[in-house]
């Protein structure tokens, strides 16, 4: 949990001159950088924040689409679908109104109630987009309506794993039909020196597979 996280944190920095915390994607986005950000101001403990890319602009960019596009849709609405203490919170829909694209996470479980509420709120059938593991091994995207998402996804094995849903009209500006099926890659976990790894993690790369590095001379 986020405790133990700043306990960790604090107590590598007080051993260690530099200290990498990595997150993925970036941390600004649901990533909860501020409490981490506020332990450690309070402990006076310097840091520099590099952020990464969050995980819905990769898919829109794997997609080859824009979270906004000319005289479709000018703005984009980064929501959550699941609270901590699973009440049914509202999430903020205004966007779809006002020619905007809303990019939900942490939404899958609640699928179902969320495109109701949308569809009873907008009366509109927006084009949908659900992306899982999105970079990973069995990245997969899943395409439909607010009306029928949900049963497009009865034929998908996801096992309940985290993922995106987007949602808007951008969606519907390209066929990514064939982005429906997932993409097994092999997974390979890559050791031996760091220099070595990262030349074997490339060409893995090239060739399509994935993999995690593990130097042995860190």
């Amino acid at each position: 949990g986020l405790d133990k996280i700043n306990d960790l944190l604090i107590e590598t920095a007080s051993k260690y001159d530099l200290v990498v915390r990595l997150k993925g994607g970036d941390p600004a986005v649901f990533g909860r950088v501020y409490e981490e950000v506020e332990i450690l101001n309070k402990m006076h403990i310097d840091y520099d924040i590099i952020p990464g890319i969050t995980s819905s602009t990769v898919a829109m960019a794997h997609l080859g689409l824009g979270f906004t596009i000319r005289d479709i849709a000018t703005s984009v609405t980064f929501t959550t679908g699941h609270f901590k203490d699973n009440s049914d919170k509202p999430f903020d829909i205004n966007g779809l109104l006002n020619y905007g694209t809303l990019a939900i996470y942490m939404g899958i479980r609640n699928i179902d109630s969320i495109m109701k509420e949308i569809y009873n709120k907008t009366h509109t059938n927006f084009p949908v987009v659900v992306c899982f593991d999105v970079t990973g091994p069995m990245e997969q995207y899943v395409t439909g309506t607010v009306l029928n998402i949900v049963d497009k996804l009865k034929d998908v094995t996801y096992n309940s794993k985290p993922g995106l849903i987007i949602i808007g009209h951008v969606i519907g500006k390209f066929n990514i039909s064939v982005l429906l099926t997932v993409k097994y890659r092999t997974k390979y976990l890559v050791q031996g020196t760091r220099t070595h790894a990262i030349d074997k993690a490339f060409e893995l790369y090239a060739q399509g597979d994935w993999c995690m590095i593990l130097p042995n001379d860190i």
